[in-house]
């Protein structure tokens, strides 16, 4: 059975759900780790045997990733810079968890997991001080392995540890990356038991799966009174809300998986009780219909709600946020531990600086905070943001706008389709936005982004330096370039040419055509534009190389230049800051499902990848030039400015150094620009000013930092560049230059190369 929209209101059966926001409270938040251009994420802690000290663990990657440790020693208050480790806690594969094991003779052993195949096992006999070697516990792999550990209430006081696997890891070793031919997911939650403390662990037994929903992550609570244990498990297909299952006899046996209240629907649920009696879960909220969707919450109520299931699904006290990520849903393995005086100090990791990687922090709290502002909250969700996406509906394949005649009101009254629609539905989502479409004409599309008539522009705009210097350009995500479209019976040189008016196309045929015979022709309907050749009110049209395709007719002849026009999308200046730099961290992160997008609205492949996005920055550095020697020669200015190249080369210098890159080499990638720059300027007689020192100098300065943010992935990742990356520098070096360039990227990647970890 699907699942049918959620209803998070006042009145679901007696609930009087609580909806508190506390994303914004930042005397709350703490940082516990935060390094620039590296993701740290999934983080577990556990609380030490003086009640005040906190270990956390967490990769040095999305999962995988070199484990590290932090310590605080005043309740999450403040945090150690990063312990020692053992030598194979580097070849973490899978997200590491943390537990205590309380010994017969009062002592504490701390266990932690690594998973994927196999799962491996450190241990801490002295709190965390001293750490084993990962090893393995036996020959079976899975994920998030261990997610919860229980000590069972049995004679001889087994240990139970649960995790879940999809059918790829259990039984062999397999790369989390590898495509299984016909592989068909198939999950399943396991337990393993260990009757020594800890040491050692039993064959994995399965527990809990179902016919369609995909079960896993499972969260371990025991009932008040210690005779039930429940586990929440989150649901990876997003088909149905998180479910519950429940053991009267230690885990021996278990009922089946029922669904958990929506107010309950997440992943990775890790509970505990407040010192009233009630209970507490933090986990990343994935209700369809909350607006919080992506976000690290917390959800207050009691026991007895988890068996109330999708008849009450407001059932709880409190739903609160925590802290609000930026980016789909990449937050939340939460750490939760309660301090003697009853704060609650919650650990997670999330991307709680758009456009940034995530980081991890804890929230501090008590339950009379939370009740507190849970009397003043209201009942009712709070309302999703907005994303305004501006879109023109008359370029095909990247928005077109047709009549829909079922419309009820005018939102419906039009049914858009096409590339930028596709996929500013999914951005909003990820970001945790709606979205509203709003139409713009291309004459008037930079006096609309300047004013914020929409937050951001996804129809197909072209990069151009004097649109750059206006709010934010995100990364490219397609490249094209005009086509002259003809008949057969055409003129060689068309005598009337027409083009869209106001674009970027206009300009390329005024420029293409100025001082010829041949009438230029704007026009204000661009679909109009196949119908007028037909007609012969035209010799030619010019278009693009996405949409010449859908402009076609047989018979007709093409003239296309190189796909050199980089396609982005273009932020207000109100929101650039902040949207920017997450469209962009998002376009990166998409870019393999971008790829199947372009594929299928373009008919043809165009990979991108970092490399790719260096040049294209480089590119639009040396765009800037020829506009800043006409602002320099009309002025009486030299070319070459030593004090502002030492601004910029120190401000290189400095941003690596955020980054954890070697400065040097930054440095000399600067200065290769830079000497390049001047190059450009000098051969650019005859340019018209068309910006302003002032306008150009911040956009600039972003583009340097972007740069320095590219090097930082490529340091990890770096490839020999082939030599038709670099034809997008065409149009501004000569071949000599462009050499200088190749050696420039394959020297400063080989300098950072293995410099930075994972």
């Amino acid at each position: 059975m699907l699942l049918l929209p959620a209803v998070f209101a006042c009145g679901a059966g007696d609930s009087s759900l609580r909806w508190v926001d506390w994303a914004k409270q930042t005397h709350r938040q703490v940082v516990v780790d935060r390094e620039p251009g590296q993701y740290l994420g999934h983080p577990t802690t556990v609380l030490l045997s003086d009640e005040r000290s906190i270990l956390a663990v967490y990769p040095k990657g999305h999962g995988a990733g070199a484990i590290t440790m932090k310590r605080s020693d005043d309740g999450g208050l403040t945090w150690s810079e990063r312990m020692p480790t053992p030598a194979s806690w580097e070849t973490s594969m899978e997200t590491p968890t943390v537990f205590p094991v309380d010994l017969a003779d009062g002592r504490r052993r701390l266990i932690m997991f690594s998973g994927l195949y196999p799962v491996r096992m450190a241990r801490s006999e002295d709190e965390g001080e001293t750490w084993t070697e990962l090893e393995p516990i036996g020959h079976f792999g899975g994920i998030v392995a261990m997610s919860s550990v229980e000590r069972l209430r049995s004679v001889d006081g087994e240990l139970i540890a649960l995790f879940h696997d999809d059918g790829r890891f259990l039984r062999r070793r397999t790369s989390r990356y590898e495509r299984i031919p016909g592989f068909e997911p198939d999950f399943k939650v396991y337990k393993t038991i260990s009757l020594d403390d800890g040491l050692t662990w039993s064959e994995p037994e399965v527990i809990a799966t179902h016919p369609e929903a995909h079960l896993c992550e499972p969260g371990l609570i025991r009932s008040p009174d210690g005779r039930e244990i429940a586990v929440l498990l989150r649901e990876n297909s997003r088909q149905f809300n998180s479910f519950v299952i429940f053991s009267r006899d230690e885990g021996r046996t278990w009922s089946r998986p029922v669904e958990l209240p929506s107010s309950l629907t997440g992943d990775r649920h890790v509970g505990r009780y407040t010192p009233d009696g009630r209970l507490f879960v933090s986990f990343r909220d994935q209700a369809p219909s909350s607006p919080w969707r992506g976000d690290w919450v917390g959800w207050l109520g009691r026991y007895e709600d988890l068996r109330r299931g999708r008849r009450e699904p407001s059932a709880g006290e409190v739903r609160v946020r925590l802290m609000d990520n930026t980016y789909a849903a990449d937050t939340a393995y939460p750490g939760l531990e309660l301090l003697p005086d009853g704060t609650f100090v919650a650990t997670t990791y999330g991307h709680f600086t758009a456009g940034e990687e995530p980081w991890v922090a804890s929230v501090r709290f008590t339950t009379a905070e939370l009740d507190q502002a849970a009397a003043s909250a209201p009942a009712e969700a709070p309302a999703r943001p907005v994303l305004r996406v501006g879109t023109s509906g008359d370029y095909p394949p990247f928005s077109t706008v047709a009549a829909n005649d079922g419309g009820d009101s005018p939102a419906d009254s039009e049914a858009r389709s096409g590339f930028s629609i596709e996929v500013a539905g999914r951005l909003a989502t990820d970001l945790g936005y709606d979205v509203e479409f709003r139409s713009f004409d291309w004459p008037n599309l930079t006096a609309a982004v300047r004013s914020g008539d929409f937050d951001i522009g996804m129809s197909g705009v072209t990069w151009r330096p004097e649109r750059a210097a206006v709010g934010w350009m995100s990364r490219a995500v397609a490249a094209g370039g005009p086509c002259v479209v003809t008949d057969a019976d055409s003129p060689n040189t068309p005598r009337r040419i027409a083009v869209n008016r106001g674009g970027i196309l206009e300009r390329w045929t005024r420029q293409r055509h100025q001082g010829t015979a041949t009438e230029v022709i704007a026009v204000d309907d661009n679909l109009s534009l196949p119908g007028r050749l037909e007609r012969a009110e035209v010799d030619a049209f010019v278009t693009d190389s996405f949409e010449v395709e859908h402009f076609g007719r047989d018979g007709w002849r093409r003239r296309c230049e190189p796909p050199l026009d980089r396609k982005v999308f273009w932020i207000s200046p109100k929101r650039a800051e902040d949207l920017g730099p997450a469209v962009d961290r998002w376009i990166q992160r998409n870019e393999g499902w971008l790829e199947a997008r372009r594929e299928e609205w373009f008919g043809s492949r165009q990979e991108r990848d970092e490399l790719d996005h260096l040049l294209d920055l480089t590119a639009r550095r040396l765009s800037f030039m020829p506009p800043i020697a006409a602002w320099k020669k009309e002025r009486g200015l030299a070319i070459e400015d030593l004090e502002r190249e030492r601004v910029v080369l120190e401000a290189a210098e400095r941003t690596a150094v955020e980054f954890g890159l070697d400065p040097a080499p930054v440095r000399d990638w600067f200065a290769l620009q830079i000497d390049l720059a001047k190059a450009v300027q000098r051969r650019s007689a005859g340019v018209q000013s068309t910006l302003s020192l002032e306008e150009i100098r911040p956009a600039l300065n972003r583009l340097g930092e972007r740069q320095v943010r590219a090097l930082r992935v490529l340091a990890t990742r770096a490839r020999e560049p082939e030599t038709s990356a670099f034809e997008l520098l065409g149009p501004y070096l000569d071949s000599g230059e462009v050499d200088r360039v190749r050696a420039g990227v394959t020297r400063v990647l080989a300098d950072l190369t293995g410099v930075t970890g994972d």
